[in-house]
C-alpha cells in the first residue's frame, strides 16, 4: 500500500486488552474524544509523537505515550487473534 500525499488518522485513547479467547480488542476511554490528525510522507517519529501530544493537549514533559494501530478487517492478517496490535516506534 502506498501513502498518498497525506492520510487522515483517527486518534483514540485507551488500551489494548486480550480477551480469554485470545482475541485483541481496543478498549477506548471515550469515543467522545476522538481526534483526527494528518500524516504526511517523511514525517519523523518524534514529530508524530509531538503532533499527537499537542492534539491530545498533553503538556507535561514526563508523560510517555505509546502509539499503535490495528490492521483493518479487510486486510485479514490476524491469525485468528483479532489482529494483534502493531506498535509504532
Amino acid at each position: 500500500m502506498q501513502m498518498t500525499d497525506h492520510d487522515n488518522v483517527m486518534l483514540i485513547t485507551g488500551s489494548w486488552v486480550r480477551k480469554d479467547n485470545g482475541k485483541w480488542i481496543f478498549d477506548s476511554l471515550s469515543e467522545d474524544n476522538m481526534h483526527i490528525i494528518i500524516l504526511y510522507p517523511g514525517l519523523e517519529y518524534e514529530d508524530l509523537v509531538k503532533m499527537v501530544k499537542e492534539t491530545l493537549r498533553i503538556v507535561a514533559e514526563n508523560v510517555t505515550i505509546k502509539l499503535s494501530y490495528q490492521y483493518p478487517t479487510w486486510i485479514q492478517i490476524d491469525d485468528g487473534d483479532g489482529s494483534t496490535p502493531q506498535y509504532i516506534s
